[in-house]
């Protein structure tokens, strides 16, 4: 959509900017907490 390869697209669910506001977010410390949350 944004360019990105294929394959990308489908292991991304959120485009790069929204993931790399939460890398510099208050979850950078642990990301998995958030798809842990997402996927219950």
């Amino acid at each position: 959509m944004l360019g990105f390869p294929k394959k990308k697209q489908q292991t991304l669910f959120y485009p790069e900017p929204v993931l790399g506001g939460l890398r510099s977010g208050p979850f950078a410390t642990n990301p998995a907490i958030i798809w842990s949350i997402l996927f219950q």
